[in-house]
Formats: C-alpha cells, structure tokens, sequence
C-alpha cells in the first residue's frame, strides 16, 4: 500500500497531466517534481511529530475539522490553477513553527532550488497535506487518536519504504539543532536528487 505522501504526490502529479498544468513554480517541472515530493513527506513528518503528544493531536484535528473538508482533493486541476498559498503560509508557521526558516535553507542548499522556491512549493503543498488528511479524517470518522495512530503507522511504512528520503526530511526538521548537519544533508541529496556536491 503506497504512503499518505506517494499518494497525494502521484494525485497532483497525474492531475496536473491530465488538465496539461505544471506546478505553479517557475523551475524546471522535474525540479518542481523533485522539489514537491520532498516538500509533502516533510509536511507530513512535521505534523505526525506534532500529533505525537494528545495535545498536538487534538489542535491537529480541531483545525483540520474547522478549516478542511478534503475538498481541494476532490478539485485538484483547479487547486492547480489557483494555489491558496496564503492558508499554505497559515499552516507552515504552525506545521515548522520557528523551524520553517532553517528547514527551507537546508532545502535550498541541498536540493539546488533557491528559498523562493522552496517557499513557494512548501505553500503549494501545505493546503493539500491538510486536505488529505481532511478527506481521510471524515471519511474514517477518526478521532484525534485515530488521527495521531494513522499518522504515526505512516510514517513507519514511509521509512521502511524510503528511508533515505526520511533521513533527508527528519535532518531538515532538525537543521537548526546542529550546524554540522549539512555535510550529511548534501549528501544524502546527492544520492537522491544526483545533485553535484559543492
């Protein structure tokens, strides 16, 4: 069964085809792919360790219950065409908090996309990270719990999966903590990204 992150990356990406969109950067579209299939299991990584106390989980599903409905899942060619990158913006100072700067330099540095970049495809991507788990959220009847479980089980198949795609997304996650941290980063973009070392 593929991931939360697999899943919502393969829908934008075969929505985009099919309506003959590009995602709203202005990169290279392999870039851009590249770029929005780190940026979705680091939203999703940042929300599952959020989720991990009751607390955390409780405001999570509060917030996906009072602002996401799933809708934009539903709508993706005209999500495409129309990102809601202000609600994106909203969600990153909650999902990053005073972690969101650090993380999109560390993204910047080790993916070859500038922090304009970075900014935007974090935006792009933030509303849909909520709005999948909106959809799962009402369709499952979860609680916070449930929210947190299913979480959290995601995230263990998603590193069993790609491990060195989550070694990559919990070192940009703690980027701030450790400013020795960018060798291993640029390495580990290396390998997945072919990105030339510097």
């Amino acid at each position: 069964m593929a991931s939360l992150a697999e899943m919502l990356v393969q829908q934008v990406t075969s929505a985009a085809q099919a309506s003959g969109q590009q995602l709203p950067v202005d990169v290279d579209p392999k870039a851009a792919q590249a770029g929005l299939s780190t940026a979705v299991p680091l939203l999703l990584a940042a929300l599952t360790r959020n989720a991990q106390s009751p607390e955390g989980a409780s405001a999570l599903h509060e917030a996906i219950t009072q602002d996401h409905d799933g809708s934009v899942i539903d709508n993706l060619p005209n999500y495409l065409s129309n990102p809601n990158y202000d609600d994106g913006a909203g969600i990153l100072k909650h999902a990053l908090g005073g972690n969101q700067a650090s993380v999109e330099q560390s993204m910047a540095q080790t993916t070859g996309l500038d922090m304009g970049t970075i900014s935007k495809l974090l935006q792009f991507a933030a509303p849909l990270v909520l709005g999948m788990l909106a959809k799962q959220q009402r369709e499952q009847g979860m609680s916070s719990k449930d929210l947190s479980k299913m979480l959290q089980q995601d995230r263990q198949q998603e590193s069993a999966a790609n491990p060195d795609m989550m070694d990559l997304v919990n070192k940009y996650l703690d980027a701030n903590k450790d400013g020795s941290v960018m060798d291993e980063l640029q390495s580990l973009a290396g390998k997945l990204f072919g990105k030339r070392q510097a």
